[in-house]
């Protein structure tokens, strides 16, 4: 991978002359070990009724289907996984990692949460302006990277003020090692991996220091928020959580509307409104969080199934969104079975888990995300 030094110019450089292309979390073997599982257990779950279990290594999982279980599911605690540990190595502290006796407390002392949508909507001109300046330079790219050079570069500048583009670098010399980990669940770490996560820490507090007014870390410091290694966690965090996910959720929303010219007439109609429906189908599509599994902290009833204290219970967006009890003609992609309102939790619809005020647990960066992802589509 291709070094840059930090230079005062970084915010004015062309893309073609970036760093080599991040690794893709979302090729090869993970594609070979988790698609093909997901669309057979997406079929169990529409043939079947409610609630069946499978079990792997001895260690048996139940699989809620319908809405009103998964409210009943959600208000339970995570599975202890390895992919809560692998994240914890990455983003050490951040909200995404806590249990249930904590993550509340954590979720209101969140960035996103503290400065809220006030903030938030400030953000757009800039989106608009790197958007606008880094696509119309381009005429050929791969999509997919360019996407994610991109939100990496809107969410380092909002959060900090200003652009390091070594911290790309570093974050992305992580990847491999948590991809195997994920894929494998026992695959060690490489060198590489640590050499990348302590430069990478590095980069995010330097910036920090230099943070410029207006930005996230700005803002969080006049409200005196403790600048400590829970803090840098929690920075870190928003891009773990979100740079692939969000990837997904763009490149998965430009594919569908440039194969259909129906769905590309009405984005250019109305943009505003159009641009919403597009992202809600593609969520519905293409869930950023295919599967969930929950560890319950007390017994439950699931479906006239006695489901005892400890046990896994599953949750699967993918199957969910194409079940066609919800949904009619689930594998076709069309906009407008939804509308342009704020409601990202229905019957059949959950992409960004069970809302705090229902009891749930949901993804706690979830405006910042669709404001994204709308202005830059």
């Amino acid at each position: 991978m291709n070094k840059m030094s930090n230079t005062n110019d970084n915010n004015n450089k062309n893309y073609e002359n970036e760093p080599s292309e991040p690794p893709n979390i979302n090729v090869g073997i993970w594609n070979f070990l988790i698609k093909n599982p997901l669309e057979l257990v997406s079929g169990w779950l529409v043939d079947n009724n409610s609630l069946f279990s499978f079990e792997v290594l001895g260690s048996k999982t139940y699989v809620a289907k319908n809405s009103d279980e998964h409210v009943s599911v959600f208000q339970t605690k995570h599975k202890d996984d390895n992919s809560i540990k692998v994240f914890e190595r990455a983003s050490p502290g951040s909200v995404f990692n806590q249990q249930e006796n904590t993550w509340e407390e954590r979720r209101f002392k969140h960035p996103y949460v503290v400065l809220g949508n006030e903030w938030i909507n400030l953000q757009k001109s800039i989106i608009d302006n790197i958007t606008n300046n880094r696509f119309s330079k381009l005429k050929n790219c791969d999509l997919y990277n360019t996407v994610h050079r991109l939100l990496f570069e809107i969410t380092y500048i909002t959060t900090f003020g200003n652009m390091d583009w070594d911290a790309y670098d570093y974050f992305n010399y992580q990847t491999p090692s948590v991809n195997r980990q994920l894929t494998y669940g026992t695959s060690p770490m490489s060198l590489w991996y640590f050499y990348g996560r302590d430069r990478w820490f590095d980069c995010i507090k330097k910036s920090a220091r230099n943070a410029t007014d207006g930005s996230l870390v700005s803002e969080m410091i006049k409200k005196n928020v403790l600048v400590d290694d829970n803090f840098y966690g929690e920075l870190s965090g928003l891009f773990w959580g979100g740079m692939f996910s969000l990837t997904n959720l763009i490149t998965t929303s430009i594919y569908y509307v440039s194969k259909n010219n129906i769905e590309l007439e009405r984005l250019l109609e109305n943009p505003d409104v159009n641009s919403v429906k597009i992202i809600k189908e593609s969520l519905r599509i293409c869930s950023g969080a295919p599967l969930l599994v929950r560890t319950l902290n007390a017994d439950l009833k699931l479906d006239n199934c006695e489901l005892k204290k400890d046990s896994d219970v599953m949750v699967c967006p993918f199957a969910l969104h194409r079940d066609p009890a919800y949904w009619n003609d689930a594998s076709k992609f069309d906009s407008f079975r939804h509308t342009s309102d704020d409601n990202y939790c229905s019957d059949g619809f959950m992409p960004f888990g069970v809302p705090v005020e229902n009891g749930g647990r949901a993804c706690v960066a979830r405006e910042f995300a669709l404001t994204l992802a709308k202005n830059v589509i």
